[in-house]
């Protein structure tokens, strides 16, 4: 069986087996010299020609068709036997399947379609009912699922950059800059060459972190009510859910997710288009914090069960609550209750109040403020309203005449005695107790109680903000600590010691500079003009300082690269650390290996002098040996970044002492996959120790 192509009418035909033609005949026709045959000779030719009539182009045969559509004939359909598996494209640049009147740019009509992943029965669908799902059948996918994803990027034309036109198309930095920027030479690249170059902009790292208040997705729903601002997500829309970014760095981003709902107020007391006032207020914020918020009323018809409430309840109106109050300590700043019974005993730490008190009270150990009415008052079985004579008392207001009567065991454990003479006995203050003189006039002791009271402290005294006077003063306590012990330190005057010692001041040395650590992984520095001057550090010193663990020969040109102790100095110094600022000075995208290395070196006087003063003829090198090393891994990991322009710390303890005529040189090198330029701010913090 043969498949064959048949063109009728202005359409293809796709013919699934041969066919017979319904009619064959063979006609002679006589042509003349006609300018369309070349006749050698001369007289006439016969040609025999077939006419062939096929069918109708019906029936199982005829498969699909390709065919200008007869009422557009710029539009043609691509259809097969079934009508409704059709495939129109319209002069206008619409597509439409399963329909040749596309109403929209890409129109399907279908009962129900889907997009699957090969292999495998994951994707989405629209289902018979026009709703999409998002399917996934494979039991690998168990810990996650059916997923939607709403994934935003902070990228597009907006993060189009020279580097990343270079990096993706291979441009020059001049070609860029001669088209008028980086934004002009996309602009004017054809559009497919620009969505190719977003996508991969995309892929390659050429995006921005998500900033506070990025919306990260949004699900909403919109109805059509025939306000003219149905499409400006004000009038049509009936609620909302947003993803906002409410923090962002390189580890990652948080969000607040925030549930909006339209207002029914302001809707049904509208006379007008309501345009922005319309648009879904924030009724639930999920925070980042998880310290959520709720707008609006909340009724729950079952329990509310939370481990802490918040807030003294004084917006709370119209309340009515019912409630058993279980057994056990009920614990607030304030409780009210209203017609309270109880069977059992009532405690409260604070007061209780009431307008009417009915019962008997049985006041154990209490107060009582305000007036008391009572037909009886009874205190240790005696009723004192009837005139009884009061022999236990509990807590009482007012002044309490006992007529000079002797009073016998008496337990005062508060309260204050006023103007009493103790003369036949002592005053015994408990283990633990204080006796306490308020804002006396005087408090008489002789010298030698005096004495026992300072002598007898037995631990530290301290006079607060007054003098402590002397004529001398001695301190016996053994060497090995320190006598004094002094906060503050400013310079007293006339103090003389037979020995002292310097405050530890830190000194500084220090240099700004830009190392040209771009070209290759040595170690660079100073050049010759030495250290204080504004060049950059463009002295390559390739290898030298690679080896820390034995010392580096050096070229006498190089002798002034460093900070010097001068040589008549009357101190010598303690290297105590350095601290290196350093800031990845290349506009480009660094790799993790990227890094580098601060190195410390000095030399001794003796290691430099034999190669000072030498006249008529060269000096050898001399001397550097290894005082610290610190790098990059200090600032970062190994699979972080830098960043360009950004800044980095990095430190090192070194505690070296050094004498007049040292020498220390700092140096400093870039490793990685790439090459790149550093801006350094290094500073050496050191201590002079007099000599």
């Amino acid at each position: 069986m043969a498949n064959n192509l048949h063109y009728r009418d202005g359409s293809i035909y796709l013919i699934s087996g041969s066919i017979s033609p319904s009619i064959s005949t063979s006609i002679d026709t006589i042509i003349g010299t006609q300018p369309a045959f070349e006749i050698t000779g001369s007289g006439t030719a016969s040609i025999t020609q077939s006419h062939v009539i096929y069918p109708s182009v019906t029936g199982s045969s005829f498969k699909s068709s390709i065919t200008l559509d007869s009422a557009d004939n710029s539009s043609f359909i691509i259809s097969g036997s079934n009508p409704s598996s059709s495939f129109y494209m319209s002069s206008s640049g619409k597509f439409g399947f399963g329909t040749t009147d596309p109403l929209v740019s890409f129109d399907i009509r279908s009962d129900e379609f889907q997009v699957q992943k090969q292999g495998k029965r994951q994707g989405i669908r629209v289902n018979n009912e026009g709703n999409i799902e998002s399917f996934n059948a494979e039991s690998t996918a168990a810990a996650t699922g059916s997923e939607f994803i709403l994934s935003y990027t902070r990228g597009g034309t907006g993060e189009v950059s020279s580097i990343a036109l270079q990096k993706i198309l291979g441009v020059s930095p001049d070609e860029i800059a001669d088209a008028g920027g980086a934004t002009a030479f996309f602009n004017g690249l054809r559009r497919r060459d620009q969505d190719k170059i977003l996508f991969l902009m995309e892929r390659e790292g050429f995006i921005a972190s998500a900033s506070l208040g990025d919306v990260l997705g949004s699900i909403r729903w919109i109805a059509s009510s025939g306000s003219v601002s149905d499409k400006d997500r004000t009038a049509g829309e009936a609620a909302t859910i947003q993803a906002v970014v409410n923090a962002s760095n390189r580890f990652g981003v948080s969000a607040d997710l925030l549930f909006k709902v339209a207002d029914r107020a302001a809707l049904e007391g509208a006379s007008s288009d309501l345009g922005a006032a319309a648009a879904p207020k924030t009724a639930l914020l999920l925070d980042g914090n998880f310290k959520h918020e709720l707008t609006g009323s909340l009724t729950i018809t079952n329990e509310l069960t939370a481990s802490k409430f918040h807030g003294d309840g004084s917006g709370l109106t119209n309340v009515t609550a019912t409630a058993t109050i279980p057994a056990g300590t009920i614990s607030s700043s304030t409780q009210i209750f209203t017609a309270l019974t109880s069977s059992g005993d009532i405690s409260a730490s604070g007061n209780i109040i009431a307008s009417t008190f009915v019962g008997n009270i049985d006041a154990v150990d209490g107060d009582f403020d305000g007036t008391l009415e009572a037909d009886a008052l009874t205190i240790g079985g005696t009723n004192i309203l009837t005139g009884g004579i009061v022999t236990t008392l509990g807590t009482m207001a007012g002044a309490i005449d006992f007529n000079s009567q002797n009073m016998t065991n008496v337990d005062i454990n508060s309260g204050t005695i006023d103007r009493v003479t103790i003369a036949q006995s002592d005053i015994t203050v408990g283990g633990g107790k204080t006796l306490e003189v308020r804002e006396a006039a005087a408090f008489n002791t002789s010298a030698a109680q005096k004495k026992i009271i300072i002598e007898g402290a037995a631990s530290n005294l301290d006079i607060g903000a007054y003098e402590l006077r002397a004529q001398t003063f001695e301190s016996d306590v053994a060497t090995g600590t320190a006598p004094f012990t002094i906060a503050s330190n400013t310079q007293v005057a006339n103090l003389h010691a037979a020995t002292a010692s310097l405050i530890e001041i830190y000194n500084t040395w220090e240099v700004t500079t830009r190392a040209s650590t771009g070209d290759d992984n040595n170690w660079q520095g100073p050049n010759t003009k030495g250290i204080h001057t504004m060049e950059d550090w463009g002295q390559d010193y390739g290898t030298d300082y690679d080896d820390i663990t034995s010392t580096n020969s050096e070229a006498r040109t190089y002798m002034n690269t460093g900070w010097r102790i001068p040589n008549q100095a009357n101190y010598s110094c303690s290297i105590k650390s350095m601290d290196v600022y350093v800031q990845a000075n290349e506009n480009i995208t660094y790799a993790d290996a990227d890094g580098f290395s601060a190195s410390l070196w000095y030399s001794h006087n003796s290691d430099v002098i034999g190669e000072q003063n030498v006249p008529d003829a060269n000096s050898g090198t001399f001397i550097q040996r290894h005082a610290a090393t610190v790098d990059s891994t200090q600032c970062k990991a190994a699979d972080e970044k830098f960043f360009k322009y950004n800044n980095y710390h990095v430190s090192q303890s070194i505690n070296l002492d050094l004498a007049p005529g040292s020498i220390i040189f700092p140096r400093m090198k870039t490793v990685g996959t790439n090459d790149f330029t550093t801006n350094v701010y290094w500073i050496v913090n050191y201590v002079k120790i007099p000599l």
